[in-house]
């Protein structure tokens, strides 16, 4: 008598419920699936890890190129504006004078 109702109830519950449980045999696939999307982003992980390194790097690169690009141009018009100035100097210190 009580294996006619809890069969009963088992079709019942598997019939109508959309979610798997334990009488429709599919937790089993879920699981499955479960510990393959698992695998599949641990698999990833490194890879994107790594491109967000390269990513950074990239950034800093521009980063310093752009100051590099800063303190060439002050230079450049620091010796613009002190041409004369320093070709002084500096020809001052080779050219040696005979009086």
């Amino acid at each position: 008598m009580y294996k006619k109702i809890f069969n009963f109830i088992r079709k019942k519950t598997s019939a109508q419920c959309p979610v798997p449980n334990a009488y429709s045999g599919e937790s089993g696939r879920m699981m499955i699936e479960l510990l393959l999307a698992l695998a599949l982003a641990a698999a990833m992980l490194p890879f994107l890890f790594r491109q967000e390194e390269q990513r950074i790097a990239r950034a800093e690169n521009v980063r310093i190129a752009n100051e590099i690009a800063v303190v060439r141009d002050s230079l450049e018009r620091f010796m613009d504006v002190r041409q004369n100035e320093l070709f002084r100097i500096s020809m001052a210190r080779h050219i040696t004078r005979v009086e």
